[in-house]
């Protein structure tokens, strides 16, 4: 009988921010695991929100009572009466532990009638959902810290480092995935820890290259992307200096662009494209020249230093080699990103990648020395299966 996992996730599956918990769950449905997936829920406050079609999707996906995407893998967004945030009412602990009692159907039930309320394996990597620990079965359990948590708006409350001190406490293992939040980790108390960083689809997006985008046939080289998050801690300064002082380059943003259209200003070389299916990324990360990640790490240090980035191994299993801000976990990497340091040094290197000869095989190598094959079998290695 196949083993089965709950993964209490942050992210909704679907979601166009396919992130590393997205990945090891594919890695564990490619390895005949049974997987039921949940994300934190939607409340009643989420219809305020200006991401009108991905609260709509996720509202859709509750009211069909979940997704059977196949035998193995089933997919959840919960509905509450209320959920926690960042807000005077709602960012206390009693909300971050309790919510699930005042879901639209009881979260615990659907889960009892998907069969997952016995599993060999239980995968935490939201703060909102600890609740499992104490309302199923299962043999082993992992929580994995992407992030320093309290550097996000949602988070910025005092009961955060309660609430992952309680985890960690209670699971057999805690990975994190920079060195720079082996320290955190530690003063959380752990049965057992280690350093598990992001990794890529290799073959995802090494080989996914198909035709010219369609928006691209109107955007010439050099073709200068970034795709991923773009909130409070994206460089939007940085991007407005050198749309002007590059003009004859072009910078093309894959992401929610809700706050960059409101940072950024209206240049005739800038072209923001809003999210974009997983399954396309890789097609417009092949037919574009560098990959930038223009992180403000001057106002936003302990949240940057703490990234592990996905998207940089996603650049180089594309063959695009990759501009980023300097942080201290990128430079324990070790890898062939170039950085800077300054505005005047972005510009300048952008310049100098995009008359370089650049070394492909070395980019492609760096990344499939980085597969999520084999963050999963660390996984299951130090669990025990």
């Amino acid at each position: 009988m196949a083993r089965k996992v709950l993964f209490a996730a942050n992210n909704f599956w679907n979601s166009p921010f396919q992130v590393g918990t997205h990945e090891l769950a594919k890695q564990f449905l490619k390895n005949n695991w049974n997987v039921a997936f949940v994300s934190d829920p939607i409340s009643p406050f989420h219809l305020l929100s200006k991401n009108k079609d991905l609260i709509k999707e996720r509202l859709n996906i509750w009211r069909s009572g979940g997704t059977r995407h196949s035998t193995s893998l089933w997919t959840y967004v919960p509905f509450s009466i209320f959920s926690p945030a960042n807000t005077l009412l709602l960012r206390n602990k009693l909300t971050f532990k309790n919510w699930y009692k005042f879901s639209i159907p009881n979260c615990i039930n659907k889960i009892n009638e998907e069969k997952f309320n016995n599993v060999d394996l239980l995968y935490i990597d939201s703060l909102y959902q600890s609740f499992w620990l104490k309302e199923i079965k299962y043999k082993r359990s992992i929580f994995r810290i992407a992030d320093n948590n309290t550097g996000f708006s949602r988070y910025k409350i005092d009961i955060v480092d309660k609430i992952e001190e309680e985890i960690a406490s209670a699971v057999d293992i805690v990975v994190y995935s920079a060195q720079t939040l082996k320290k955190k980790v530690e003063e959380l108390n752990p049965n057992f820890s280690f350093y598990l960083p992001n990794g890529v689809d290799y073959n995802h997006f090494a080989t996914n290259k198909g035709t010219l985008p369609v928006e691209f046939k109107s955007i010439p080289e050099p073709r200068i992307i970034y795709v991923g998050a773009i909130d409070n801690w994206f460089d939007f300064n940085l991007i407005n200096l050198a749309c002007k002082s590059l003009p004859e380059y072009n910078f093309i943003l894959i992401g929610n662009t809700t706050l960059a259209k409101d940072k950024l200003i209206d240049n005739p070389n800038l072209f923001l494209l809003g999210t974009r299916p997983y399954k396309d990324v890789p097609n417009y990360l092949h037919h574009s020249n560098i990959g930038i990640i223009p992180f403000d790490r001057e106002n936003h240090k302990d949240l940057v230093d703490s990234i592990s980035p996905l998207k940089l191994l996603q650049y180089f299993a594309c063959g695009i080699p990759s501009l980023s801000v300097r942080w201290e976990q990128l430079e324990m990497m070790n890898s062939p990103v170039e950085m800077y340091d300054s505005s005047e040094e972005f510009i300048e290197k952008l310049r100098s990648l995009y008359q370089q000869n650049i070394e492909v095989n070395r980019l492609k190598s760096f990344a499939k020395q980085n597969d999520w094959s084999i963050r999963y079998d660390e996984i299951v290695k130090n669990l025990g299966f």
